[in-house]
């Protein structure tokens, strides 16, 4: 029987990480210029750390859902990690629900803005 390490697990998500946090990264800065292109890509390298920190405090955990998630944040313009209690956002964040609910929800005030034809979805779409 193959036994893997906790060692070894906790490098995978190492490693995972690092990729996520690259990609979106890239994916932001590329997608977003007007808010990420003025920054050092350290600084977005960090701006989505912090994201994924947050996402996983929610209970959102799948790198689809964290890419969904940041880029929900970008096109509102909302910073999900620090809201008011009476914040759209929040009540959503901070529930049970399953993480693919709350993204849903998280979506569903923008479905009426219109999406740059130019745009393709990353990887994790």
């Amino acid at each position: 029987m193959l036994r893997i390490s906790e060692t070894q697990t906790a490098a995978f998500n190492a490693e995972a990480r690092r990729q996520l946090t690259l990609q979106l990264s890239d994916d932001l800065t590329n997608r977003f210029p007007e808010t990420f292109g003025f920054m050092e890509p350290v600084e977005v390298v960090e701006y989505v750390q912090r994201r994924i920190d947050f996402a996983i405090s929610c209970d959102i955990t799948r790198q689809d859902h964290i890419a969904e998630l940041a880029m929900v944040e970008a096109m509102t313009d909302d910073d999900f990690t620090n809201l008011a209690e009476d914040h759209w956002a929040y009540d959503v964040l901070h529930s049970s629900r399953d993480a693919g609910r709350k993204i849903t929800m998280l979506r569903a005030p923008l479905n009426d803005l219109e999406v740059d034809p130019e745009f393709e979805p990353s990887e994790f779409d």
